[in-house]
């Protein structure tokens, strides 16, 4: 593998920590839990392999993709990574975990992963923190047992950003330098325009022309647009009718923690407040279904959950159904939440209000 930058792990080997005290220029546990929150986020480097890692070939054209994320406890950070040519071809792949260690007094790192279908194991500790700089000492043994020696060093932007680099250095095994410095630029990954399909279609305004349960015509409008950087979609539903315009409901699309997936929450202007999970999105050309799980509260403050199913029958029509309902811990038929004639309607690409 290459670089701590391609992976993140956790309780390295005795041949990299052989010390049980701190290294020298090592933070305190704080400063350094803090600093990893610097990786959190989904990465993609680009560039050609070179012969620094025994089981890539050198010259390929490549394109990684690594996540880091925290796990439940707020104590490790766990990732992933894929890095592939071209052509789609895997050329290395794994994961890992970072963490502190209380014997070695500072960050330490473990990932396993494959180069072209030969496992190796790596392990790593950090050797240095500045302000937006950190150093670390990797070692990697794979299945042959190859063994390498290199310095990374990552450094950040001041402050948050979209974009970081990394540094990789070839040693013998007592981390002196044995060949050229090699660096990667590290954009940040937008994870939700990537996997959110056929929801990125819905952005514009959509209506419906229906009639409310007292037979007086009424006009439902829908609009969705992107929210800050393309990382959401920030919904709104009205109603028109008898001349006057009322904003009913508002609802946020976004990623799901680790990135792979969409969520959602939609709120009424009579209280209810509804949690939402995709769980299933095919696409066919402009023809494209998903299905939600949802759960949460209805107006009254009685606790609902059921399934609402998606349907864009082409790019300017969709149509939603409720397929399951529970109120209360009973299940409701659902027939008359779906009125036949349901059917939306683009009418603009942007999200444009409605007016009297």
């Amino acid at each position: 593998m290459q670089t701590f930058t391609k992976i993140i792990a956790g309780v390295a080997t005795a041949t990299v920590m052989t010390a049980t005290t701190a290294l020298a220029g090592t933070p305190d546990q704080a400063t350094a839990m803090k600093h990893l929150a610097s990786y959190i986020g989904s990465w993609e480097t680009s560039g050609t392999t070179t012969d620094a890692f025994p089981n890539l070939p050198a010259g390929v054209e490549y394109t990684e993709v690594t996540e880091y994320r925290w796990n439940g406890e707020m104590d490790t950070v766990v990732s992933n990574w894929k890095m592939s040519t071209k052509k789609g071809q895997v050329l290395s792949m794994g994961t890992g975990m970072l963490t502190w260690s209380d014997d070695h007094k500072t960050l330490v790192l473990e990932y396993t992963g494959q180069d072209k279908g030969t496992p190796f194991h790596g392990s790593a500790t950090l050797s240095k923190l500045t302000e937006n700089a950190s150093s670390w000492q990797c070692y990697e043994q794979d299945a042959k047992g190859t063994q390498i020696w290199y310095l990374s060093t990552d450094t950040f932007p001041n402050g948050p950003g979209n974009s970081w680099s990394s540094s990789m250095q070839s040693c013998d095994s007592n981390w002196q330098p044995t060949g050229d410095t090699e660096t990667s630029s590290m954009s940040r990954v937008n994870m939700f325009t990537k996997h959110c399909g056929p929801i990125a279609d819905m952005i514009g305004t959509w209506t419906w022309k229906t009639k409310d349960d007292a037979g007086t015509p009424m006009t439902k409008t829908n609009t969705y647009e992107w929210g800050p950087g393309k990382r959401s979609i920030m919904c709104r539903f009205y109603e028109t009718r008898n001349g006057e315009t009322t904003l009913m409901a508002c609802e946020t699309m976004y990623s799901t923690e680790d990135g792979k997936g969409i969520r959602g929450n939609y709120w009424n202007n009579k209280g209810g407040n509804i949690d939402w999970l995709i769980t299933e999105m095919t696409e066919n050309g402009s023809n494209a279904h998903w299905s939600s799980n949802f759960w949460g509260n209805s107006a009254d403050g009685t606790p609902i959950s059921g399934e609402i199913t998606g349907h864009m029958t082409n790019a300017n029509q969709f149509n939603y159904n409720i397929v399951r309902m529970n109120y209360g811990g009973t299940d409701m038929p659902t027939e008359g939440m779906n009125p036949e004639n349901r059917l939306f309607k683009r009418t603009s690409t942007m999200a444009t209000v409605p007016t009297n």
